[in-house]
């Protein structure tokens, strides 16, 4: 008896992982008995197929559809639009069902001239905007209503409908002469829009598009911060929330799709390093906040155009209260180290300000903070006045004891210390600048000299956090890199450069820093590119004598058992052409059994028993992990397994668009089927990682050669000079290679006859 077809809700549970096992394996079982056009379909969550010409519907035409996922195709009735950015248009439909009104966002259709990969990255984020946006559920937030399709079978979503207007609108007629609302009015908006991006960054979530187009202030008081397409996970991203895709980059409200270039954020509003690839963190939206609350205390943002500097003298205007002034720099430090960790704190130092008149970014002195604190009780006015009568003829007397100048350094030294804050690199360097002042005027002040001293201490240990923070951020770029575009030209080299910046140079007895490298923080990291290079030197580099020596260190400085099994399998692997296989080692299940070990073992070794069992118990446990789906796709295109190769692919595509292996898979899987545009574009899309790599190569020319661009093909086989490798593999039949340059001769490609020889599949370069 045949399955019955599972619901929408289980389907929506398989693609996120939380099915039981025995579930799991039944809906998998059925999946797999559809055709591949459905299970292309059923599987999808990031990428659609684009419409070649498809465009945008005019509002005066007949109304686009939406398909909802509940609810049938008539739900939503469209009866006008709401506005429209680089990425999406907004509608007004009313639901049919509910009788309400509500938005409508759907994807913009591909242009007739934007490429592929453009629209491509645009449907991407649009899909990450709606899943993000479904699960920041809080009342600054718009919810999420239901999801679906529009008219060309572009992503939709429907949203809540906002009463009110944008900030933007609001601050330009505050500008042009319109009244303005009160300072504690200002601050209680302000505090209401950072709770909303607090909420998201307690759960992982960056905007890195926050400014006054996406703020929308309603006529009650109600404020929402919208717009999340460029929303991405911070490290440590709790469970239950999307994933990152990687290196993925999303247009921006006036991004310029059609020619395919993006921006991570609205260049006047963002933070400085947001113009580089960087990991969201969410001190990028704190930088925004102060951008925004600079623009409600002098009428404009940061910057005074989109390109320009930082222009921070508008906040030094007489009359701006001095502890909010104080907030919007502190959050528009160029530095990150230097701004509040999250919206968390900002939104803290807005409720401070509002109880009490101060905040901590003003640094007030006891004479400030006592003033706040009487202003609000009259009672400790009247009291404060007694003591400082009685003070005052203390104090006369005891001036007449002491000198002046002498007792007033004591007590500013004193101030000083109990206003220092050792976690703030800014309040260290401006202590450390008065200190040195009076340390100038009282060379032999004891308490001076004592207070430098511990001045210094502090600032040593930032310095040591501030490198801590810089190596591993080295370290994780390459790692990432091997993810996304493997092997490539010139590894070893990077490699070696960036294992000597931190402080392991492998010359001389690599083996002799292995005691510091255990106690080290950046361990893991260390011993993560280790394996990597380990790994290029046994397939590209024969004679180093370092492929002796880096085994032996990593066994040597392993923090656990898990790390000693990884570098003994290292030690002397077989080599089978292209792969290393693990053998009849005993280590592997030791080295397979840790999470962090277990990876690497899968991004490093060829598919077999041993390997492919670790990767189904692995994918089991997370349906969206990477490596471990890789390594079942290639099982599968070894066995000729196509459909069940194709689905391990699209979900590894799902959790790293921009990385080449799964488009490596499905253009085998492409060629399997003879779908020879299928077989170019996925091809393609890999080379734009890495496009050195031979199979990739071989794999365009098969595509243009099969769609009547024959020259072309034989141009590129001809350009890449690797004649001797691909004679190799017609005579090798083992790597999928071998089938492909088959596939290259057969679509009527010549291969030079020289004599074969197996090379890497990405030659390094002269002199490397």
């Amino acid at each position: 008896m045949a399955p019955s077809p599972p619901s929408s809700a289980d389907l929506a549970a398989y693609r996120a992982g939380r099915l039981d096992l025995g579930r799991f394996e039944a809906i998998d079982a059925w999946i797999a008995a559809q055709s591949p056009e459905d299970q292309a379909r059923l599987l999808e969550d990031e990428v659609d197929a684009p419409a070649l010409n498809a465009i945008d519907i005019p509002i005066a035409g007949p109304a686009p559809t939406f398909v909802p996922e509940v609810g049938g195709a008539g739900r939503y009735r469209i009866t006008g639009r709401l506005g429209a950015g680089g990425m999406g248009v907004v509608e007004l439909a009313t639901d049919q069902v509910l009788g309400r009104e509500v938005a409508l966002k759907r994807c913009r259709a591909r242009r007739l001239e934007e490429s592929v990969a453009s629209h491509a990255a645009r449907l991407r984020a649009f899909r990450r905007e709606a899943a993000i946006t479904a699960q920041l559920e809080h009342p600054g937030i718009v919810p999420v209503h239901d999801v679906g399709v529009a008219a060309l079978g572009e992503p939709a979503f429907v949203m809540k409908r906002l009463d009110g207007e944008a900030l933007e609108m609001l601050l330009e007629r505050w500008n042009h002469g319109g009244q303005r609302p009160d300072l504690g009015r200002v601050v209680e908006l302000m505090l209401r829009i950072a709770e909303a991006i607090a909420y998201a960054h307690r759960r992982g979530v960056v905007h890195r598009d926050l400014k006054p187009g996406n703020v929308i202030v309603g006529a009650l008081g109600a404020v929402h911060v919208i717009d999340w397409g460029l929303a991405g996970m911070a490290s440590g991203t709790p469970g239950g929330m999307p994933k990152p895709s990687g290196s993925l980059l999303a247009t921006s409200g006036d991004a310029n799709t059609t020619a395919g270039t993006y921006r991570l954020g609205t260049p006047a509003w963002m933070a400085p390093e947001q113009s580089g690839a960087v990991m969201p963190d969410p001190r990028m939206d704190v930088f925004a906040l102060g951008g925004l609350l600079m623009a409600l205390l002098c009428g404009h943002g940061p910057r005074a155009d989109a390109g320009g500097p930082l222009e921070l003298s508008p906040l030094a205007r007489r009359g701006l209260p001095r502890g909010l002034v104080a907030v919007a720099r502190r959050c528009l430090e160029a530095d990150p180290r230097l701004r509040y960790d999250d919206a968390g704190a900002v939104a803290g130092e807005l409720r401070q300000w509002l109880a009490a008149g101060l905040t901590q970014a003003e640094r007030a002195g006891p004479l400030a903070r006592l003033a706040a604190r009487l202003r609000r009780s009259p009672r400790l006015l009247a009291a404060a006045l007694g003591v400082l009568l009685a003070g005052a003829v203390a104090i006369g007397t005891a001036t007449v004891q002491q000198t002046r100048v002498h007792a007033a350094a004591l007590g500013e030294l004193g101030e000083l210390a109990r206003a220092l804050d050792v976690g703030d690199a800014r309040s260290v360097q401006a202590t450390r600048a008065r200190v040195e002042s009076i340390l100038r005027a009282h060379p032999g002040l004891v308490e001076a000299q004592a207070l430098m001293t511990r001045l210094r201490a502090v600032e040593d240990s930032f310095a040591a956090l501030a490198r801590l923070a810089e190596y591993r951020a080295h370290l994780s770029v390459l790692q990432q890199r091997y993810r996304i575009s493997g092997p490539w030209p010139g590894e070893v080299t990077e490699l070696l450069k960036v294992l000597e910046r931190v402080g392991y140079p492998l010359a001389g007895d690599p083996v002799a820093c292995a005691p510091r490298l255990r106690e080290d923080q950046l361990c893991a990291d260390v011993l993560g590119i280790l394996v990597h290079l380990q790994r290029a030197l046994l397939l590209d580099d024969l004679h180093s004598p370092l492929r002796q020596s880096i085994p032996r260190l990593i066994v040597a400085a392993a923090p656990s058992p898990g790390w000693s099994a990884l570098g003994a399998l290292l030690k002397d692997p077989l080599r089978d052409g292209h792969d290393l296989r693990l053998g009849g080692d005993p280590a592997a299940a030791t080295a397979l059994a840790e999470a962090a070990t277990a990876d690497l073992a899968l991004a490093t070794f060829a598919p077999e028993a041993r390997l492919v069992r670790a990767a189904w118990e692995r994918w089991h446990e997370d349906p969206a992990a990477f490596w471990p789906r890789l390594v079942a796709a290639n099982d599968c295109l070894a066995r000729s397994d196509w459909r069940t190769a194709e689905r391990h692919a699209l979900v590894a595509l799902g959790s790293e668009p921009e990385s080449l292996w799964p488009h490596r898979i499905l253009a085998y899987v492409a060629l399997a089927d003879h779908d020879w545009a299928g077989v170019l574009q996925e091809a393609e899309l890999g080379r734009v990682e890495n496009p050195d790599h031979m199979e990739l190569i071989v794999l365009s020319a098969i595509g243009l050669a099969r769609t009547g661009r024959l020259a072309q093909a034989q141009a590129l086989i001809d350009d890449c000079g690797r004649a001797d490798l691909l004679q190799y593999h017609l005579q090798q039949g083992s790597h999928p290679l071998s089938r492909a340059v088959r596939g290259l001769l057969d679509a009527g490609v010549t291969i030079a006859d020289v004599p074969p020889r197996l090379a890497p599949l990405v030659l390094r370069p002269p002199g490397l």
